[in-house]
């Protein structure tokens, strides 16, 4: 199967897989926050977001380790599979009791430890789930990847509601969750021993000394990333209340899950580019620069649309109650178009062996975004934590991609940009003119695509070969000058 059929097959199944959890995921919210009300809709928000403080002692960068060595060699899989679970094991274990632990030294009500407790033990199937799905991943199996995903989004979904409709409240709808993981975690085990592979039951202490050793950089790396991603909303409940936590996380929710699209697509590139970074630097800076191009002409309309029409979109989903959710939209939006573009850029240092560098600017990152939030939230409360994360991440994207500028990794990013932002630009003029007339605003969204496509083609922003490789992924039909003439099938020949 050549490359541009690996990247569209491979693509498609996790955009279905996202598309779907992201729907039933939104959906959810809106139902959370419209039956709990903006108090405890924040009081769930912080029991999540405090567990997930706790949640990467659990994998210590694992999983994203064992999607590169397995896509390198995937006989590897039965063994990494047994020993990464042994290891998850004994971490899991370890951070549930620091959990339950550390709560109880917390001045909070006992519904909130009781359900950050609960959380801590879903948050033990979740880690192992997240393992067996990077296996998917690393045999380019995103199929699977998409059946795990949709039924953990559907059995949710039918958990909870019922809980919420019958009028429960926190407690009650964490362990709906909980009961839900614990499914999702047999099935997808089931998943991956009938379908890719079976564990190899032997224990390889040398292996697993060496696991730890490599899985250290990305560990670093992801505890910095839940820092800058999860204290705002601890820091808001400690000084602001759990109401401004649920306007601020009503916002923040719905943003986090728009970079799916994003995740799919360079999921679905990470095993290649692992792959080419040991055969072939050229292909790699090529399909590193298309991905890059690509991101940037779908985070620059998201940025923009978003937030002109915040208070539509804001009123629309969650109700008059949450309407101080609209600032805090305006500006998180763009949260999730700076993350669109940084994905590829992590990917890239990730698929090099150059997690010491992300883990080093995800550390500054991290601690820039606390001391922001100590400055700013005492201030300007949800806008102030909103400000911070939009500055840390943009922050955080420069210094990582300077790094892969100056490295060999060159791409002309300047050039890249001006095309979309133009046409972006032009689309929110639209935008505007449209709400000063009232015009629904699902009908200006499909007025605003329309509008962006049509000035990206005026403006001729993809080339020939581009064009010809879009068509080809869509049409699965292999076309040998497609991605960036690249050629050959997905080992590079």
């Amino acid at each position: 199967m050549t490359t541009a059929k690996v990247i569209a097959k491979n693509s498609i199944f996790l955009f279905l897989g996202d598309a779907i959890g992201y729907v039933l995921q939104l959906i959810l919210v809106v139902y959370l926050a419209r039956y709990l009300g903006d108090a405890n809709f924040g009081k769930y928000c912080f029991v999540t977001a405090f567990s997930m403080l706790f949640l990467i002692l659990s994998d210590i960068g694992l999983s994203v380790l064992m999607i590169r060595e397995i896509a390198r060699d995937t006989t590897k899989a039965g063994k990494y599979l047994v020993n990464i679970s042994i290891i998850k094991l004994i971490l899991s274990s370890f951070t549930i009791i620091l959990v339950v632990t550390a709560v109880n030294f917390m001045p909070y009500p006992p519904d909130t430890i009781w359900a950050i407790c609960i959380v801590a033990v879903t948050t033990f199937f979740t880690s192992f789930t997240s393992s067996f799905r990077s296996i998917f991943r690393a045999f380019e199996r995103m199929e699977y990847e998409l059946i795990s995903k949709i039924a953990e989004r559907i059995f949710i979904f039918i958990s909870v509601l019922p809980v919420l409709y019958l009028g429960y409240g926190l407690i009650e709808v964490v362990l709906a969750m909980l009961i839900s993981q614990v499914f999702i975690f047999i099935f997808t085990l089931i998943l991956l021993i009938k379908k890719l592979t079976r564990p190899t039951l032997l224990f390889d202490l040398s292996l697993c000394k060496s696991l730890i050793k490599e899985g250290f950089p990305f560990a670093l790396a992801s505890v910095f990333s839940v820092i800058y991603f999860q204290t705002d909303t601890v820091m808001l409940s400690m000084m602001k209340g759990d109401a401004v936590v649920g306007w601020y996380n009503a916002a923040y929710r719905l943003v986090m899950a728009l970079p799916f699209i994003s995740t799919a697509f360079v999921g679905a590139l990470y095993p290649m580019l692992s792959k080419y970074s040991t055969s072939s630097r050229d292909k790699l800076i090529i399909v590193y620069e298309k991905s890059f191009k690509f991101l940037l002409m779908l985070s620059i309309p998201i940025g923009i649309g978003t937030s002109l029409l915040a208070d539509k979109i804001i009123i629309f989903l969650y109700g008059q109650d949450f309407v101080n959710s609209i600032l805090a939209l305006q500006i998180l939006v763009w949260v999730a178009s700076v993350l669109m573009i940084y994905s590829i850029v992590g990917y890239v240092l990730a698929s090099i062996n150059r997690q010491p560098v992300d883990t080093r600017t995800t550390c500054i990152s991290a601690l820039l975004n606390v001391g922001l939030n100590l400055l700013l939230i005492p201030a300007y409360s949800y806008a102030g934590a909103a400000i911070t994360s939009v500055l840390s991440l943009v922050f955080l994207l420069t210094l990582e991609f300077i790094y892969l500028q100056r490295n060999g990794y060159k791409i002309h990013a300047s050039k890249l940009v001006l095309k979309p932002l133009f046409a972006g630009i032009f689309m929110g003029l639209i935008i505007y003119s449209l709400k000063a007339i009232s015009i629904n605003f699902i009908i200006i969204i499909c007025i605003a695509i329309s509008i962006y496509a049509t000035s990206l083609y005026i403006l001729k922003a993809f080339d020939k070969d581009e064009i010809e490789m879009m068509r080809d992924m869509f049409k699965h039909v292999v076309s040998v000058r497609s991605w960036g003439r690249i050629g050959g099938n997905q080992d590079g020949k």
